[in-house]
């Protein structure tokens, strides 16, 4: 009898041994296809963004692309404002693997230099406290320090400068930004009656800004903590004329929120890849943290203690009249991590003004392009290309002057990337890269 006990004892063991061998084999075996299915994925990236290389107008939706080893990359190019989106998704068994990437360009050989100004042929003066790091490319005159009105100039400048009797704007194609602002236009014009829709539901599967649950609103339109349950998917807000996001919230990625007047994106609002845009105004301030695309035809003023984290892009177009007020003001303690554009469409203003601002404690991480004349009062840690630098000391506008200015081209972040626009034919690059696993259910008999 106590031989049978033994027996059983022994094999029950073995059993649980062999149980728990099995499941660390099918453990180790599902990680495994796990890891060959997502590399499959990045290789379907890779290949799109090769693809891409060689025809840049190329927008697959859902292109089945074989890939080594017996795989297939279903890919999907669309864009988003100045950069593209990539999704790339491998089926294999029960694994299915997404990689949704945000593309953009290496940055051309201008922002490799702290500054560059095209209408400074008679040079630029630097006053009080500024500081230039970074090689300069400017008018016959170069670069010079001096005081004025009684005060010396006690800063620091490049020696790495390069003067040319003529010195043009970097290349730049607003195309992709003039797409957007009509798409953010349209969406506007859509809304001729308040749409209702369901709550968004939770999800984590592959999504495109295109595929956004819309929420259509005539009129102004308030978003608090209280509507959060709209935001546990990307959703795109529309509203004809003002638009409020303010108190916590945090949006998805590929979120978008739309006003025909003014945009105002205030308080504890958190977020990756949103896209922003306020017709006549945008306005950033509060505790916000979060990276995306703001876009407006006239004015955006970032403030307060707003963290645009990198990859943001800060659009204004460029085509408005010789209202003062028109432009890109990054104010109070505000930092924006990644490029502000103001292209240049039409003569700059007379009499002149900024229509780029930076103030004393604001500080921008990347670049700043400006077809008009910039006013830096604040840190940049990247490339400043403009048409003019200006400061404005009552009753004067001082043409092609730096005031206690920081320019630093070495201290960007070193994976900088540009939105596209900046050449015909940009080296891409990615900004950003998830990935998202699912598990397929068996099949239904």
């Amino acid at each position: 009898m106590l031989v049978l006990v033994l027996i059983v004892a022994v094999s029950a063991g073995v059993g649980a041994v062999l149980l728990v061998h099995q499941a660390q084999h099918r453990l180790i075996h599902t990680e495994i296809q796990e890891t060959q299915v997502r590399y499959a994925a990045e290789a379907g990236i890779h290949w799109a963004m090769a693809r891409l290389q060689q025809t840049p107008d190329w927008r697959p939706i859902r292109h089945p692309q074989t890939l080594p080893a017996g795989f297939t990359a279903e890919i999907t190019v669309e864009p988003f404002g100045g950069f593209l989106l990539i999704l790339s998704t491998v089926l294999h068994r029960r694994q299915e693997v997404t990689i949704r990437a945000l593309v953009g360009a290496v940055a051309p050989e201008a922002f490799d230099h702290a500054l560059w100004a095209w209408d400074a042929q008679g040079g630029v003066q630097a006053t009080g406290s500024t500081f230039i790091t970074g090689p300069v490319r400017i008018g016959p005159r170069g670069l010079q320090g001096k005081p004025l009105k009684g005060r010396r100039f006690t800063g620091h400048l490049t020696t790495q400068v390069r003067t040319s009797a003529t010195v043009r704007p970097p290349a730049f194609n607003p195309e992709a930004f003039d797409d957007l602002l009509d798409a953010c236009a349209a969406q506007v014009r859509e809304v001729g009656s308040e749409r209702v829709q369901e709550p968004a539901a939770p999800s984590t599967a592959p999504h495109l800004p295109s595929q956004n649950t819309r929420y259509l609103i005539p009129g102004t339109a308030y978003l608090s903590e209280q509507d959060s349950v709209l935001f546990h998917a990307p959703i795109t807000v529309v509203a004809t004329g003002n638009l409020y996001l303010e108190g916590t919230l945090h949006f998805q990625p590929g979120s978008q929120f739309i006003a025909g007047d003014t945009l105002v994106v205030r308080g504890t609002v958190t977020g990756t890849q949103g896209l922003f845009y306020g017709k006549n105004l945008l306005v950033v301030g509060g505790q916000v943290q979060a990276s995306g695309q703001y876009a407006s035809e006239r004015r955006i003023r970032i403030s307060e203690e707003a963290r645009l984290a990198y990859p943001s892009l800060v659009y204004v177009a460029g085509v408005t009249t010789e209202a003062p007020t028109d432009g890109i003001e990054v104010q109070d303690q505000a930092q924006v991590d990644g490029v502000l554009i103001h292209p240049p469409r039409t003569k700059p203003p007379r009499p002149p003004h900024a229509s780029v601002y930076v103030g004393k404690q604001a500080v921008v991480r990347g670049a700043i392009f400006n077809g008009w004349a910039t006013e830096l009062a604040g840190t940049l840690h990247g490339s400043l290309l403009t048409h003019q630098v200006v400061f404005y000391d009552a009753p004067t506008w001082y043409i092609n002057w730096l005031r206690d200015a920081r320019v630093d081209v070495t201290a960007r972040p070193p994976d900088f990337a540009v939105p596209l626009g900046f050449s015909q034919r940009p080296h891409l690059e990615v900004l950003t890269w998830k990935v998202i696993h699912r598990r397929n259910p068996l099949p239904t008999p």
